[in-house]
Protein backbone atom coordinates (compact mmCIF):
# COMPACT_ATOMS: atom_id res chain seq x y z
CA UNK A 1 0.00 0.00 0.00
CA UNK A 2 1.52 3.20 -1.08
CA UNK A 3 2.17 6.15 1.75
CA UNK A 4 -0.31 8.08 0.01
CA UNK A 5 -2.94 5.67 0.08
CA UNK A 6 -2.47 5.25 3.37
CA UNK A 7 -3.05 8.50 4.47
CA UNK A 8 -6.03 9.56 2.63
CA UNK A 9 -7.78 5.54 3.96
CA UNK A 10 -6.75 6.80 7.60
CA UNK A 11 -8.20 10.12 7.12
CA UNK A 12 -11.17 8.50 5.68
CA UNK A 13 -11.73 6.12 8.54
CA UNK A 14 -11.68 8.92 11.34
CA UNK A 15 -13.98 11.12 9.28
CA UNK A 16 -16.49 7.99 9.18
CA UNK A 17 -16.24 7.19 12.92
CA UNK A 18 -16.36 10.47 13.57
CA UNK A 19 -20.04 11.61 11.51
CA UNK A 20 -21.53 9.01 13.79
CA UNK A 21 -21.60 10.83 17.14
CA UNK A 22 -23.09 14.47 16.70
CA UNK A 23 -19.94 16.88 18.10
CA UNK A 24 -17.24 14.74 17.64
CA UNK A 25 -13.44 16.05 17.23
CA UNK A 26 -10.74 14.94 15.51
CA UNK A 27 -7.25 15.32 17.31
CA UNK A 28 -4.72 13.44 15.40
CA UNK A 29 -4.94 9.76 15.28
CA UNK A 30 -7.86 10.22 17.79
CA UNK A 31 -11.84 10.64 17.19
CA UNK A 32 -13.23 12.09 20.84
CA UNK A 33 -17.02 10.82 20.34
CA UNK A 34 -19.23 14.02 20.70
CA UNK A 35 -19.72 14.12 24.78
CA UNK A 36 -19.48 10.36 25.54
CA UNK A 37 -15.88 10.64 27.10
CA UNK A 38 -15.40 7.53 24.62
CA UNK A 39 -12.05 8.34 22.64
CA UNK A 40 -10.97 6.30 19.88
CA UNK A 41 -7.62 5.95 17.98
CA UNK A 42 -7.94 4.85 14.59
CA UNK A 43 -5.10 2.76 11.93
CA UNK A 44 -5.55 1.30 8.65
CA UNK A 45 -3.83 -2.11 9.43
CA UNK A 46 -3.38 -2.99 5.67
CA UNK A 47 -5.26 -3.50 2.45
CA UNK A 48 -5.34 -6.94 0.47
CA UNK A 49 -6.66 -7.73 -3.35
CA UNK A 50 -9.18 -10.66 -3.09
CA UNK A 51 -10.20 -10.35 -6.74
CA UNK A 52 -13.76 -8.50 -7.01
CA UNK A 53 -12.88 -7.43 -3.70
CA UNK A 54 -10.31 -5.28 -1.66
CA UNK A 55 -10.47 -6.41 2.11
CA UNK A 56 -9.01 -3.85 4.37
CA UNK A 57 -8.12 -4.23 7.91
CA UNK A 58 -9.58 -1.63 10.17
CA UNK A 59 -7.54 -1.07 14.10
CA UNK A 60 -9.15 1.08 16.75
CA UNK A 61 -8.03 1.37 20.22
CA UNK A 62 -10.64 2.34 22.71
CA UNK A 63 -10.49 3.86 26.25
CA UNK A 64 -12.48 6.98 28.11
CA UNK A 65 -15.97 6.89 29.49
CA UNK A 66 -17.23 4.50 31.15
CA UNK A 67 -13.75 2.11 29.03
CA UNK A 68 -11.84 3.77 32.00
CA UNK A 69 -7.93 4.85 31.03
CA UNK A 70 -6.54 1.33 29.70
CA UNK A 71 -7.01 1.56 25.69
CA UNK A 72 -8.75 -1.67 24.12
CA UNK A 73 -7.50 -3.04 20.87
CA UNK A 74 -10.46 -3.52 18.28
CA UNK A 75 -10.87 -4.30 14.84
CA UNK A 76 -13.22 -5.32 11.89
CA UNK A 77 -12.36 -6.07 8.30
CA UNK A 78 -14.42 -4.36 5.44
CA UNK A 79 -14.68 -5.69 2.00
CA UNK A 80 -15.64 -3.71 -1.33
CA UNK A 81 -14.82 -3.50 -4.91
CA UNK A 82 -12.12 -0.83 -3.81
CA UNK A 83 -10.17 -0.11 -0.53
CA UNK A 84 -12.20 3.48 0.19
CA UNK A 85 -15.65 1.60 -0.20
CA UNK A 86 -13.98 -1.02 2.13
CA UNK A 87 -13.09 1.54 4.78
CA UNK A 88 -16.39 3.26 4.70
CA UNK A 89 -18.20 -0.64 5.15
CA UNK A 90 -16.11 -1.80 7.94
CA UNK A 91 -16.00 1.46 9.82
CA UNK A 92 -19.67 1.82 9.68
CA UNK A 93 -20.59 -1.65 10.62
CA UNK A 94 -18.22 -1.61 13.74
CA UNK A 95 -18.81 2.16 15.39
CA UNK A 96 -22.57 1.28 14.76
CA UNK A 97 -22.44 -2.20 16.71
CA UNK A 98 -20.71 -0.47 19.27
CA UNK A 99 -23.44 2.85 19.71
CA UNK A 100 -25.85 0.23 19.65
CA UNK A 101 -24.71 -1.98 22.28
CA UNK A 102 -23.84 1.19 24.08
CA UNK A 103 -27.26 2.52 24.29
CA UNK A 104 -28.73 -0.88 25.22
CA UNK A 105 -26.75 -0.94 28.00
CA UNK A 106 -27.34 3.13 29.43
CA UNK A 107 -23.48 3.65 28.95
CA UNK A 108 -23.73 6.14 26.24
CA UNK A 109 -26.85 7.73 23.86
CA UNK A 110 -26.54 9.49 20.60
CA UNK A 111 -29.37 11.85 19.63
CA UNK A 112 -31.75 10.32 16.78
CA UNK A 113 -30.55 7.04 17.27
CA UNK A 114 -32.78 4.35 17.56
CA UNK A 115 -32.82 0.94 19.48
CA UNK A 116 -31.79 -1.77 18.15
CA UNK A 117 -33.64 -4.95 18.28
CA UNK A 118 -30.42 -7.12 17.66
CA UNK A 119 -29.27 -6.27 20.74
CA UNK A 120 -29.27 -9.06 23.66
CA UNK A 121 -28.62 -8.49 27.47
CA UNK A 122 -28.28 -10.69 30.03
CA UNK A 123 -26.90 -11.29 33.56
CA UNK A 124 -23.87 -13.35 34.20
CA UNK A 125 -20.78 -13.95 36.40
CA UNK A 126 -17.23 -14.05 35.57
CA UNK A 127 -15.19 -15.98 38.68
CA UNK A 128 -18.43 -14.90 40.94
CA UNK A 129 -18.79 -11.82 40.61
CA UNK A 130 -21.76 -10.48 38.94
CA UNK A 131 -21.90 -8.66 35.91
CA UNK A 132 -24.75 -7.33 33.13
CA UNK A 133 -23.25 -8.48 29.09
CA UNK A 134 -25.05 -6.60 26.72
CA UNK A 135 -23.69 -7.98 22.93
CA UNK A 136 -24.71 -7.44 19.42
CA UNK A 137 -23.52 -9.73 16.46
CA UNK A 138 -21.78 -8.68 13.38
CA UNK A 139 -22.38 -11.76 10.59
CA UNK A 140 -21.13 -11.79 7.18
CA UNK A 141 -20.30 -14.17 4.52
CA UNK A 142 -18.00 -14.49 1.66
CA UNK A 143 -18.18 -16.67 -1.40
CA UNK A 144 -22.25 -17.53 -1.61
CA UNK A 145 -24.54 -17.10 -4.74
CA UNK A 146 -27.58 -15.82 -4.04
CA UNK A 147 -27.42 -13.22 -1.02
CA UNK A 148 -30.62 -15.48 -0.11
CA UNK A 149 -28.05 -17.94 1.33
CA UNK A 150 -26.44 -15.81 3.71
CA UNK A 151 -29.10 -15.62 6.61
CA UNK A 152 -29.30 -19.33 6.15
CA UNK A 153 -25.38 -20.23 6.43
CA UNK A 154 -25.29 -17.60 9.26
CA UNK A 155 -28.40 -19.27 11.07
CA UNK A 156 -26.59 -22.99 10.48
CA UNK A 157 -23.56 -21.31 12.29
CA UNK A 158 -25.42 -20.41 14.82
CA UNK A 159 -27.45 -22.95 15.80
CA UNK A 160 -24.51 -24.83 16.95
CA UNK A 161 -24.11 -22.78 19.56
CA UNK A 162 -27.30 -23.78 21.30
CA UNK A 163 -29.12 -20.26 21.23
CA UNK A 164 -26.59 -18.85 23.11
CA UNK A 165 -24.38 -15.58 22.12
CA UNK A 166 -20.41 -16.27 21.10
CA UNK A 167 -19.91 -14.39 24.34
CA UNK A 168 -22.06 -15.77 26.46
CA UNK A 169 -20.83 -19.18 25.46
CA UNK A 170 -17.22 -18.38 26.43
CA UNK A 171 -18.58 -16.85 29.73
CA UNK A 172 -20.59 -19.75 30.72
CA UNK A 173 -17.56 -22.39 29.68
CA UNK A 174 -15.43 -20.28 32.68
CA UNK A 175 -12.53 -19.42 30.58
CA UNK A 176 -12.58 -15.85 30.97
CA UNK A 177 -10.06 -14.43 33.87
CA UNK A 178 -10.87 -12.38 37.35
CA UNK A 179 -12.33 -9.37 35.99
CA UNK A 180 -11.76 -6.68 39.35
CA UNK A 181 -11.03 -3.50 38.04
CA UNK A 182 -13.84 -0.33 38.29
CA UNK A 183 -14.45 -0.04 34.56
CA UNK A 184 -16.58 -1.84 31.84
CA UNK A 185 -15.03 -4.35 29.91
CA UNK A 186 -15.08 -4.65 26.45
CA UNK A 187 -14.94 -7.97 25.03
CA UNK A 188 -14.86 -9.32 21.34
CA UNK A 189 -15.32 -12.93 19.66
CA UNK A 190 -15.02 -13.82 16.28
CA UNK A 191 -15.63 -17.11 14.61
CA UNK A 192 -14.30 -17.49 10.35
CA UNK A 193 -15.51 -20.75 9.51
CA UNK A 194 -13.70 -21.67 6.23
CA UNK A 195 -13.71 -25.51 4.74
CA UNK A 196 -10.24 -25.91 6.01
CA UNK A 197 -11.46 -25.24 10.03
CA UNK A 198 -12.52 -22.61 12.08
CA UNK A 199 -10.43 -19.84 13.41
CA UNK A 200 -11.73 -18.45 17.12
CA UNK A 201 -10.96 -15.34 18.75
CA UNK A 202 -11.27 -13.59 21.98
CA UNK A 203 -10.53 -10.43 23.00
CA UNK A 204 -10.35 -9.22 26.63
CA UNK A 205 -9.79 -5.88 27.25
CA UNK A 206 -8.21 -5.99 23.49
CA UNK A 207 -5.73 -8.56 24.34
CA UNK A 208 -6.36 -12.09 22.58
CA UNK A 209 -7.18 -14.72 25.68
CA UNK A 210 -6.47 -17.96 24.35
CA UNK A 211 -7.75 -19.98 27.47
CA UNK A 212 -11.71 -18.45 26.57
CA UNK A 213 -11.60 -19.87 22.86
CA UNK A 214 -13.17 -23.34 23.35
CA UNK A 215 -16.53 -22.93 22.61
CA UNK A 216 -15.63 -21.09 19.69
CA UNK A 217 -13.04 -23.51 18.37
CA UNK A 218 -15.60 -26.11 18.64
CA UNK A 219 -17.47 -24.94 15.92
CA UNK A 220 -17.39 -26.83 13.12
CA UNK A 221 -16.18 -25.96 9.26
CA UNK A 222 -18.06 -24.34 6.48
CA UNK A 223 -18.61 -27.43 4.44
CA UNK A 224 -19.08 -25.82 1.02
CA UNK A 225 -16.07 -24.01 0.14
CA UNK A 226 -17.31 -20.45 1.00
CA UNK A 227 -16.68 -18.37 4.69
CA UNK A 228 -18.91 -17.78 7.32
CA UNK A 229 -17.72 -15.05 9.95
CA UNK A 230 -19.82 -14.21 13.12
CA UNK A 231 -17.93 -11.24 15.05
CA UNK A 232 -19.28 -10.08 18.32
CA UNK A 233 -19.13 -6.76 20.10
CA UNK A 234 -20.22 -6.71 24.10
CA UNK A 235 -19.60 -5.02 27.21
CA UNK A 236 -19.59 -6.62 30.56
CA UNK A 237 -21.08 -3.90 33.12
CA UNK A 238 -19.63 -5.01 36.69
CA UNK A 239 -22.93 -5.22 39.17
CA UNK A 240 -21.02 -5.24 42.53
CA UNK A 241 -17.43 -4.47 43.77
CA UNK A 242 -15.09 -7.36 43.13
CA UNK A 243 -14.12 -9.71 45.53
CA UNK A 244 -10.63 -11.49 44.51
CA UNK A 245 -10.30 -15.02 45.57
CA UNK A 246 -6.61 -16.65 45.72
CA UNK A 247 -7.17 -19.78 43.42
CA UNK A 248 -8.80 -18.07 40.73
CA UNK A 249 -6.53 -15.14 40.94
CA UNK A 250 -3.54 -17.28 40.56
CA UNK A 251 -5.35 -19.09 37.59
CA UNK A 252 -5.59 -15.80 35.84
CA UNK A 253 -2.09 -14.69 36.66
CA UNK A 254 -0.23 -18.17 35.38
CA UNK A 255 -2.50 -17.26 31.95
CA UNK A 256 -0.95 -14.17 32.32
CA UNK A 257 2.69 -15.26 31.89
CA UNK A 258 1.78 -17.92 29.41
CA UNK A 259 0.24 -14.85 26.99
CA UNK A 260 1.59 -11.66 27.98
CA UNK A 261 5.42 -12.38 28.13
CA UNK A 262 6.16 -12.00 24.13
CA UNK A 263 6.91 -7.83 24.48
CA UNK A 264 7.16 -5.35 27.44
CA UNK A 265 4.14 -3.84 27.14
CA UNK A 266 2.71 -7.30 27.95
CA UNK A 267 2.67 -7.68 31.91
CA UNK A 268 5.21 -10.67 31.82
CA UNK A 269 7.33 -9.34 29.69
CA UNK A 270 9.47 -7.28 31.53
CA UNK A 271 11.75 -7.00 34.45
CA UNK A 272 8.99 -5.97 37.43
CA UNK A 273 6.91 -9.81 36.36
CA UNK A 274 10.16 -11.41 36.71
CA UNK A 275 10.83 -10.26 40.18
CA UNK A 276 7.87 -11.60 41.41
CA UNK A 277 7.29 -14.05 38.76
CA UNK A 278 3.36 -14.13 38.67
CA UNK A 279 3.48 -15.87 41.92
CA UNK A 280 1.39 -14.60 44.85
CA UNK A 281 3.01 -14.77 48.40
CA UNK A 282 1.50 -16.88 51.23
CA UNK A 283 -1.02 -14.84 53.08
CA UNK A 284 0.34 -13.13 56.57
CA UNK A 285 -1.54 -13.59 60.23
CA UNK A 286 -3.74 -10.38 60.99
CA UNK A 287 -0.78 -10.17 63.82
CA UNK A 288 1.91 -9.70 61.10
CA UNK A 289 -0.13 -6.87 59.24
CA UNK A 290 -0.79 -5.62 63.37
CA UNK A 291 2.56 -5.04 64.08
CA UNK A 292 2.51 -2.26 60.88
CA UNK A 293 -0.60 -0.88 61.15
CA UNK A 294 -3.94 -1.42 63.13
CA UNK A 295 -5.80 -3.06 60.93
CA UNK A 296 -9.03 -1.06 62.12
CA UNK A 297 -7.03 1.81 60.50
CA UNK A 298 -6.78 -0.08 57.10
CA UNK A 299 -9.20 -0.08 53.93
CA UNK A 300 -11.11 -4.06 54.83
CA UNK A 301 -10.36 -4.96 51.27
CA UNK A 302 -6.79 -4.55 51.64
CA UNK A 303 -6.34 -6.49 55.21
CA UNK A 304 -8.16 -9.11 53.95
CA UNK A 305 -5.84 -9.49 50.45
CA UNK A 306 -3.33 -9.01 52.94
CA UNK A 307 -4.68 -12.05 55.01
CA UNK A 308 -6.23 -14.48 53.19
CA UNK A 309 -5.67 -13.94 49.25
CA UNK A 310 -1.60 -12.87 49.65
CA UNK A 311 0.95 -10.84 51.96
CA UNK A 312 2.93 -9.37 48.86
CA UNK A 313 3.86 -10.95 45.49
CA UNK A 314 2.00 -10.83 41.70
CA UNK A 315 1.16 -7.04 41.20
CA UNK A 316 1.77 -3.71 39.76
CA UNK A 317 5.56 -2.57 39.04
CA UNK A 318 7.93 -4.78 40.97
CA UNK A 319 4.83 -6.61 42.70
CA UNK A 320 2.47 -5.95 45.84
CA UNK A 321 5.08 -5.25 49.18
CA UNK A 322 4.36 -7.17 52.71
CA UNK A 323 2.81 -4.25 55.14
CA UNK A 324 5.51 -1.32 55.66
CA UNK A 325 5.42 2.08 56.41
CA UNK A 326 7.69 4.70 54.81
CA UNK A 327 7.49 8.55 55.16
CA UNK A 328 4.29 8.35 57.26
CA UNK A 329 2.52 6.17 53.96
CA UNK A 330 1.68 2.84 53.56
CA UNK A 331 3.57 1.54 50.69
CA UNK A 332 1.44 -0.62 48.21
CA UNK A 333 4.71 -1.37 45.46
CA UNK A 334 7.33 0.11 43.59
CA UNK A 335 6.91 0.69 39.91
CA UNK A 336 10.39 1.71 39.45
CA UNK A 337 12.19 5.13 38.26
CA UNK A 338 12.02 5.86 42.01
CA UNK A 339 7.63 5.80 41.68
CA UNK A 340 5.64 3.83 44.22
CA UNK A 341 2.01 3.54 44.92
CA UNK A 342 0.70 3.89 48.23
CA UNK A 343 -2.61 3.67 50.33
CA UNK A 344 -4.48 6.05 52.49
CA UNK A 345 -7.08 5.71 54.16
CA UNK A 346 -9.44 7.30 50.90
CA UNK A 347 -7.59 4.83 48.46
CA UNK A 348 -4.91 4.45 46.52
CA UNK A 349 -2.12 7.37 45.04
CA UNK A 350 0.81 7.47 43.25
CA UNK A 351 4.13 9.55 44.29
CA UNK A 352 6.03 10.26 41.03
CA UNK A 353 9.49 10.65 43.01
CA UNK A 354 9.32 14.41 40.92
CA UNK A 355 8.90 16.95 43.93
CA UNK A 356 5.50 17.04 43.41
CA UNK A 357 2.27 15.79 46.08
CA UNK A 358 0.90 12.64 45.20
CA UNK A 359 -1.91 12.15 43.14
CA UNK A 360 -4.60 9.73 43.87
CA UNK A 361 -5.55 7.47 40.92
CA UNK A 362 -7.91 4.90 42.69
CA UNK A 363 -11.15 4.56 45.53
CA UNK A 364 -9.61 1.19 46.49
CA UNK A 365 -6.89 -1.62 46.73
CA UNK A 366 -9.00 -3.94 45.21
CA UNK A 367 -9.67 -0.89 41.62
CA UNK A 368 -6.22 -0.79 41.95
CA UNK A 369 -5.22 -4.32 41.88
CA UNK A 370 -7.69 -4.64 39.13
CA UNK A 371 -6.55 -2.11 37.08
CA UNK A 372 -3.55 -3.71 36.68
CA UNK A 373 -4.85 -7.09 35.79
CA UNK A 374 -7.44 -4.85 32.95
CA UNK A 375 -3.89 -4.08 31.49
CA UNK A 376 -2.18 -7.03 31.66
CA UNK A 377 -5.45 -8.67 29.71
CA UNK A 378 -5.22 -5.38 27.31
CA UNK A 379 -1.61 -6.28 26.73
CA UNK A 380 -0.89 -2.34 28.20
CA UNK A 381 1.42 -0.91 30.19
CA UNK A 382 0.37 -0.27 33.80
CA UNK A 383 1.53 3.62 34.69
CA UNK A 384 -0.55 6.22 36.58
CA UNK A 385 1.86 8.77 34.83
CA UNK A 386 2.80 10.28 31.60
CA UNK A 387 5.72 8.34 30.51
CA UNK A 388 7.56 11.87 29.99
CA UNK A 389 7.55 12.43 33.49
CA UNK A 390 10.16 9.77 34.05
CA UNK A 391 13.78 11.30 33.75
CA UNK A 392 15.05 8.09 32.10
CA UNK A 393 12.98 9.12 28.80
CA UNK A 394 14.03 12.40 29.21
CA UNK A 395 17.69 11.93 29.31
CA UNK A 396 17.51 9.14 26.24
CA UNK A 397 15.75 12.18 24.43
CA UNK A 398 17.92 14.35 25.26
CA UNK A 399 20.94 12.33 24.16
CA UNK A 400 19.20 11.46 20.61
CA UNK A 401 18.90 15.17 19.66
CA UNK A 402 22.45 16.20 21.11
CA UNK A 403 23.98 13.20 19.81
CA UNK A 404 22.02 11.94 17.03
CA UNK A 405 24.92 10.02 15.20
CA UNK A 406 24.93 7.74 18.70
CA UNK A 407 23.23 4.29 18.46
CA UNK A 408 20.67 4.26 20.89
CA UNK A 409 21.39 0.79 21.79
CA UNK A 410 24.38 1.61 23.22
CA UNK A 411 23.11 4.33 25.72
CA UNK A 412 22.88 2.84 29.51
CA UNK A 413 21.08 4.22 31.82
CA UNK A 414 22.37 4.42 35.88
CA UNK A 415 19.50 5.52 37.82
CA UNK A 416 19.77 7.16 41.74
CA UNK A 417 16.54 7.15 43.04
CA UNK A 418 15.79 8.79 46.63
CA UNK A 419 16.42 6.25 49.43
CA UNK A 420 14.74 3.34 50.36
CA UNK A 421 13.26 3.03 46.37
CA UNK A 422 14.96 0.54 44.73
CA UNK A 423 17.03 1.45 41.04
CA UNK A 424 15.04 -0.45 38.39
CA UNK A 425 13.27 1.06 35.30
CA UNK A 426 9.44 1.49 35.52
CA UNK A 427 7.80 -0.31 32.49
CA UNK A 428 6.85 2.79 30.86
CA UNK A 429 10.49 3.23 30.46
CA UNK A 430 11.55 -0.30 29.40
CA UNK A 431 8.40 -0.28 26.55
CA UNK A 432 9.55 3.07 25.43
CA UNK A 433 13.50 2.19 24.80
CA UNK A 434 12.65 -0.48 23.65
CA UNK A 435 10.65 1.13 20.69
CA UNK A 436 14.11 2.71 20.36
CA UNK A 437 15.61 -1.08 20.01
CA UNK A 438 17.23 -0.37 23.56
CA UNK A 439 17.14 -4.15 25.50
CA UNK A 440 16.19 -4.23 28.69
CA UNK A 441 19.12 -5.70 29.92
CA UNK A 442 20.99 -3.63 28.55
CA UNK A 443 19.67 -0.13 29.23
CA UNK A 444 19.08 -0.56 32.69
CA UNK A 445 21.34 -3.39 33.89
CA UNK A 446 18.71 -6.17 34.24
Amino acid sequence: MARGQKIDLDRLLRERIAEHVPGSVIDGDVVRLGDTGICISTEIGGVQDMGRLHAVSLFYRVWGGPFGRTPSFASMSGYHADPAGAVIEGSCLWVCTLLDVLAAAGLARVAGRPADDRVTSTQVEVAGRPFRLVTEGVDRCLGFGPDAEVPARVAAARDELHGLTMSEAVVAAGGLPVLAGPDVVLLSCYAGRTTSGVTPEVKVHGGDWPPALGPIAALQPEPEGAMTMLREISVLIPLAPARLERDSLQRALDDIGRHRSDHPSGSAGWGGWRHHQGRLAPPLPLAAVARVVPPERLPADYVRFMTEVAGGGAGPGYGVVPPVIADGDLVLAHAGCGIRWLLRPDGVWVDRCDGEAPTRTDASFTDWYGRWLDASYAGEPFADWDRFQCANIGVLAQVLDDTPQIAPNSIVVRQQPPPGRPARACQQCVVTFDQFGQDEAHAFGG
